[in-house]
């Protein structure tokens, strides 16, 4: 067990293999309220001793009272991120001929705002449903391209 003393620093190494600090324990106590650090996050100390489970940390466990079931929510449905889920419904939808093509430039903005909205706060999630946002608004996007293009090459000749 670490000496926790008011002027040890810690950082945290989240699941997504972003690294947070150094702070105190106040500031990880106010970053587990936040949903910033979830259990399974890593806490590193500043003293050379191992990291350990934030979830199974003892300073912090009193923190992660009624964490755990929201934070499996909030992993697999990303409802604290609305621009990474708007987007990703968007890209999937954008592969449908003509009405697609504004669903896909739509998905591409909304995914790239997803990534940005959770570098920002990990606590959303919702790296993946951005990341098929943006794969799904490119897919979209030259298919409903290569449509209108057809369409308008039919109706020139």
């Amino acid at each position: 067990m670490t000496n926790i003393e008011s002027t040890d620093m810690y950082s945290v190494r989240t699941t997504g293999d972003e690294k947070f600090g150094p702070v105190d324990m106040k500031q990880l106590r106010i970053w587990v309220n936040e949903r910033r650090i979830g259990p399974n996050d890593l806490i590193l100390f500043h003293d050379g001793s191992p990291p350990a489970n934030a979830g199974n940390w003892e300073p912090l466990q009193e923190c992660f009272n009624g964490v755990k079931g929201d934070d499996v929510i909030a992993t697999l449905i990303p409802y604290k991120n609305k621009c990474s889920l708007i987007g990703y419904y968007l890209g999937i939808f954008s592969i449908f001929p003509v009405l697609g093509l504004p669903m896909a430039i739509a998905a591409l903005i909304l995914g790239v705002k997803g990534l940005q909205y959770r570098s920002q706060n990990p606590q959303a999630h919702g790296k993946a449903h951005s990341i098929v946002a943006i794969i799904g608004g490119a897919i979209g996007l030259l298919i409903n391209l290569f449509i209108w293009l057809g369409l308008v090459g039919a109706m020139l000749s």
